[in-house]
């Protein structure tokens, strides 16, 4: 039979081991970290890319309604007797209201045209 060595009694220091252990959770915390960072500029890049896609979608919705309140915005300076193209030049979105509103008129003026013919 073979004997048995004996067990030599393993002396560990605390603070070591806990100043191990704070190591690995603070690598555990940064993995974390930088995933969690990797995550949100993912996100902000996603976000970034379809907001000039959710922005046109909003915007060509309430055409009709900005149509309506620039149209009747210069009715009412109109009837005060005032200018309203610098109302209209202050801003692109207004530009492209009053372009949209000179386009579909000269339509609806070509389309009344050809039914009186």
């Amino acid at each position: 039979m073979q004997t048995q060595e004996k067990r030599k009694d393993i002396k560990m220091d605390q603070t070591k081991f806990n100043r191990a252990f704070d190591k690995a959770d603070r690598d555990n915390l940064v993995k974390e970290e930088q995933e969690l960072s990797n995550d949100l500029m993912l996100k902000k890049k996603y976000e970034a890319a379809n907001m000039n896609r959710f922005d046109s979608r909003k915007y060509t919705e309430d055409l009709g309604i900005n149509l309506k309140n620039l149209f009747f915005d210069m009715l009412e300076m109109l009837a005060n007797g005032e200018n309203p193209m610098p109302h209209i030049m202050d801003n692109p979105q207004k530009q492209f209201i009053f372009a949209v509103m000179i386009i579909s008129i000269g339509i609806l003026l070509l389309f009344f045209s050809n039914l009186m013919i």
